[in-house]
C-alpha cells in the first residue's frame, strides 16, 4: 500500500511540474522563438 501511495505522490508532483512549465512557456509568443526562416539560395 505504501508503494502505491509513493507512486501516486511522485506522479502528481511530475504532473504539477509539467503543468507549471507548460503555463510558464506560454508567456512567450511562438513566432518569436524561432521557426522557419526564409531561405535565400547562395548567389554564384
Amino acid at each position: 500500500m505504501q508503494f502505491f501511495r509513493r507512486v501516486i505522490t511522485v506522479l502528481s508532483i511530475a504532473v504539477a511540474a509539467a503543468a507549471v512549465l507548460r503555463v510558464k512557456g506560454k508567456t512567450e509568443q511562438a513566432t518569436r522563438r524561432g521557426g522557419w526562416r526564409p531561405m535565400n539560395p547562395p548567389r554564384e
